[in-house]
Formats: C-alpha cells, structure tokens, sequence
C-alpha cells in the first residue's frame, strides 16, 4: 500500500511538473500606438492603432465617434481588444499599460485578453494664414485660419547685409 501511495505521489508530482513546464510565457506589460496619417493642412488626421510588441496583437476596436465627426482638440475614445499570441498570456497583475498619443481610461486584465478604453486627441496641420497686411503701423490683420485659437507673432526686419533681426516677437501666455 505505501508502494501505491508513493508511486501515485510520485505521478502526480511529475505531472504537475509537465504542466508547469508547458505553462506560457507572462506579458508584464503592454503598449500600443495610435498612430496618425498625417494629411494636408487644414484636415483631421486619420488615425489607425498598432501593437508594440509580436507577443500580443489588437484584436478588435472600434471608436466612439465616426471619422468624419471628429474635431481637433475634441477627444474620442478608442475601445480596443487585445490578445496574447500563442505561448503567451497577460499578467492579471499588470500595471504597466502605455499608450502613445493616447491615455487609458479604463481597463479589463485577464490572462487571455485585455480590454481598454482609451481617450484620444485628434489633431490637425493648420494652414498657413492669408491676406496678411499692416492696417496702419502698428496693426497687424490676417484671416483667421480654421481651428487655430492663439497665435505666435514674430515681426522681422531685413537689414544691409540680407539677414534678418527680430523686432516684436509675441507668444500667447
């Protein structure tokens, strides 16, 4: 009897063993980029999001407004679906969630996905200003160019030699 008690002792050892030696590789951390298509002036950038890493991939997302709603300095948010690839899984634990160009908002950790709520910025090139001219000597007029809402100011003055020098530089505080 303590033959089979030792032998069955022994088999469940070796077998947990196995197991533990099959078990998959711990992601600790994760990032993912919200990258954007940089377009003409004047134009929201379109936006796409990317893994960081070839050990877990985005699955699934979707965003809360549709492209064409989407207005500078006006968020929307991403929710995104991420999955370990085969071999790997995510640490329950982890604290370590980044996102460039973006910010998470809230979060769902398990070892075989991860689901995010991600607040996203969109941005715009803005366009040069036009119709720019001296109403009298000391006004300075200019069309107002769509979205921008300050301006920096920089007045110069060619000298002799062709180069320039600053003569009123004006920054928003």
């Amino acid at each position: 009897m303590k033959t089979l008690k030792l032998f069955i002792t022994t088999l469940f050892m070796v077998i947990a063993m196995a197991i533990t030696s099959f078990a998959s590789t711990e992601i600790k951390s994760v990032s993912i980029r919200i990258n954007e298509k940089k377009t003409d002036p004047g134009i929201v950038y379109e936006a796409e999001l990317t893994s960081g890493s070839s050990w877990y991939e985005i699955t699934d997302w979707s965003v809360s407004k549709d492209y064409s709603d989407w207005n500078p300095g006006k968020k929307v948010t991403f929710n995104v679906t991420i999955e370990p690839t085969e071999g790997y899984r995510f640490d329950r634990d982890m604290k370590n969630i980044y996102v460039s160009n973006g910010e998470v908002a809230s979060k769902s950790i398990r070892s075989n996905k991860i689901e995010l709520r991600v607040n996203y910025i969109p941005k715009v090139t803005l366009e040069e200003p036009t119709n720019i001219y001296f109403e009298d000597e000391y006004l300075a007029v200019w069309d107002e160019v769509e979205y921008c809402r300050q301006y920096e100011v920089q007045i110069l003055k060619e000298n002799d030699n062709g180069n320039y020098t600053c003569l009123l530089y004006t920054s928003p505080s």
